[in-house]
């Protein structure tokens, strides 16, 4: 903030990398937190004035390092203030439209030259609408896009169409979210802002038509190409691992009973088509903001014959709320695996069901952490799931939002904070081996005598002193 005088009064003008903003007209707006400054995701420097920064709300966009800024906002009253801005500071490479954006976006992208466009998008909490979607991915010209959320549970949907494969309706080659940021501006809030940096998928990356792939148009019909579900062999440096990669289709825990009901149809299509790939379905999302599953017992229950289910249950600190006896109902509709089960040692009986039932749980030390489900690692459920002999896997959720290297940092974490100090090598062994067993691949007798031949190595290795 700039402070300053003027015939007497004080006054406060918003300054931010030195560009005034004076003119703001969002008065029914209160901010809450202090004040805090974001470094969004660079947008590329070029002198070249043909290159164009789209951008669709007043908020701030490079406007230095862009040849030409067009920006679309629905508000008339703060496309004036955008204009009177960019005259105050002299900005001479903007220009402002009035409008929907899903409505506004052919006639501004008609006006754009160049074929290197980013496009920076704000949209209200229900996401972008469907038409603007469709607009930036089939104007190839657009090959970076920022989309900053205020409502990133609701955005999950926009970013599927982004980066979605290529249809009828979606033609442009897909985005690919390369990096994001959450910006807490509302603290002592559930309310998060995203900011995530997409980048068009390169037409010569794209898998080519003999590629092994499906994909669904907008009626929803799956299109499948050369279902040859061949396990591939994946070379990572010296060491050649036979492997393969099998499909849970997991949308998110929300609507109403028709359209769990609808997702199932979907999995069930997908099954029947690829049933070498498809492994089995999943509910994901926040709990505790989510719908349970008991919300849906009829539908799951009567495709519990047809379908492996892998659900996200128990991720909570919650105790007697939906989101903890989610648990009750994975296991009552025979789960194959538990996703996190954080919440699971809280319930006595039911650490006994999975115990007998032999259902693994997906155990995520450093995400609970992230999330702040635990503070103290050495407090972690899991260190309780070990010492009764709970079936447990590793997994790592979602470490590129924490630079994290997936599995490994997740094992270290368990093994030197969580495990009991007598813990040695075979703990790590018996936790490597359980992502076989409990996994759904094929051949799982092969997989695991490969890795017992490797295992032994490895440790041949280490005695005699090549690590």
């Amino acid at each position: 903030m700039e402070e300053g005088t003027h015939r007497k009064k004080m006054f406060l003008r918003p300054l931010l990398r030195q560009i005034h903003f004076p003119f703001t007209s969002f008065p029914n707006k209160k901010r809450v937190g202090r004040e805090r400054g974001l470094k969004l995701p660079p947008v590329p420097h070029s002198s070249d004035e043909t290159r164009n920064c789209f951008h669709f709300t007043p908020a701030f966009c490079g406007v230095v390092h862009c040849g030409r800024v067009l920006g679309v906002e629905l508000v008339a009253e703060a496309v004036r203030d955008a204009r009177a801005n960019a005259e105050l500071n002299c900005i001479d490479n903007c220009e402002f439209f009035a409008g929907r954006a899903e409505d506004a976006l052919p006639s501004v992208m008609a006006r754009a030259g160049g074929d290197q466009l980013v496009a920076v998008v704000d949209p209200p909490r229900a996401g972008l609408h469907m038409r603007a979607i469709t607009q930036l991915r089939n104007t190839k010209k657009v090959k970076r896009l920022i989309y900053i959320s205020c409502s990133p549970a609701s955005a999950v949907k926009n970013f599927v169409d982004l980066a979605r494969a290529s249809s009828k309706t979606l033609r442009g080659a897909p985005f690919t979210p390369v990096r994001a940021v959450p910006v807490d501006m509302f603290p002592y809030t559930k309310h998060v802002e995203l900011v995530v940096l997409f980048e068009r998928e390169s037409e010569a990356t794209l898998k080519s038509p003999s590629d092994e792939h499906f994909t669904m148009d907008d009626d929803k019909e799956i299109k499948i190409e050369n279902n040859d579900n061949s396990e591939a062999a994946l070379d990572y440096g010296k060491w050649k691992w036979t492997c393969g990669a099998k499909l849970i289709y997991a949308p998110l825990r929300l609507g109403n009973r028709e359209t769990i009901k609808e997702h199932l149809s979907i999995a069930s299509e997908i099954k029947e088509k690829l049933p070498k790939f498809f492994a089995g379905f999943d509910l994901v999302g926040q709990e505790d903001l989510g719908k349970p599953l008991k919300d849906f017992l009829p539908e799951l229950i009567d495709a519990s014959d047809e379908i492996n289910y892998f659900f996200h249950a128990g991720e909570t600190n919650w105790f007697g709320t939906n989101s903890d006896e989610n648990l009750a109902d994975a296991i009552v509709l025979g789960a194959k695996r538990i996703g996190h089960g954080y919440a699971l040692i809280k319930h006595p009986v039911l650490m006994e069901e999975v115990k007998k039932n032999n259902i693994a749980l997906e155990v995520n030390v450093i995400s609970n952490k992230v999330l702040k489900l635990i503070e103290d690692s050495r407090n972690h459920p899991l260190a309780s799931f070990l010492a009764n002999g709970l079936p447990v896997v590793l997994s790592s959720d979602d470490p590129g939002l924490w630079d994290a290297e997936p599995l490994s940092h997740d094992f270290y974490v368990t093994f030197v904070g969580v495990a009991s100090k007598h813990a040695d090598l075979r703990l790590l062994k018996k936790l490597a081996l359980n992502s076989l067993y409990y996994s759904s691949i094929s051949n799982k007798d092969r997989i695991v005598h490969e890795f017992n031949i490797r295992w032994t190595k490895f440790i041949d290795d280490i005695v005699r002193g090549k690590w």
